[in-house]
């Protein structure tokens, strides 16, 4: 099994020289993606959805409406275009990232048959494939944060279905999932 991003992050760290030549987030975000297009192009996957949930926590934590942008220019927005600021941010990120715990805020089973929105595109077939439907949908936040919340799409065995997805506001996790889940479905755990 290959390092996940997050190890290889942690190799980096303490020598980025080493590894991109300069303290620079936009290196950083070039070598990332270097790597992962490599490791799908001689592997043929690449499972590490960390890296993309980590772009909805940057613009949770940089008080950003969405995530479309990415962690990198988002940073280095934050920063106002200093790389280095901008890196180190990264790693200050990263370490809260690693370490947030989740708080449900609410929970709801959808019910069979209603639509469900998701579906992807397969990067060797360029095939539309849907998502597995969930069997539990919650909405929650990270360490009392009150800049957004996240929607987590866990599947019969409780594992996460793709990633959770960011909302900025309570209102748009509930316009996400109206579709699907009845407002009155949802459930409040202590």
């Amino acid at each position: 099994m290959e390092p996940s991003i997050l190890d290889l992050l942690e190799k980096i760290r303490p020598r980025p020289a080493m590894y991109i030549g300069a303290l620079s987030v936009t290196r950083l975000s070039a070598f990332l993606d270097g790597y992962r297009s490599a490791v799908c192009e001689f592997k043929g996957s690449f499972d590490d959805r960390s890296p993309l949930s980590f772009h909805d926590w940057a613009a949770m934590k940089l008080g950003h409406y969405e995530s479309t942008s990415g962690w990198c220019n988002m940073l280095l927005e934050t920063e106002k275009g200093d790389e280095e600021k901008a890196f180190a941010h990264f790693f200050e990120l990263l370490d809260e990232y690693k370490n947030r715990r989740a708080r449900i805020i609410q929970e709801a089973v959808p019910e069979s048959g209603r639509p469900w929105r998701y579906r992807v595109v397969d990067i060797e077939t360029d095939e539309r494939v849907e998502i597995e439907y969930p069997s539990l949908v919650q909405i929650i936040t990270y360490d009392d944060t009150r800049n957004g919340v996240f929607i987590r799409y866990l599947n019969k065995n409780g594992e996460l279905i793709e990633r959770e997805e960011y909302c900025s506001e309570m209102y748009l996790a509930i316009c996400h999932t109206e579709n699907f889940i009845d407002k009155d479905r949802w459930t409040f755990p202590e």
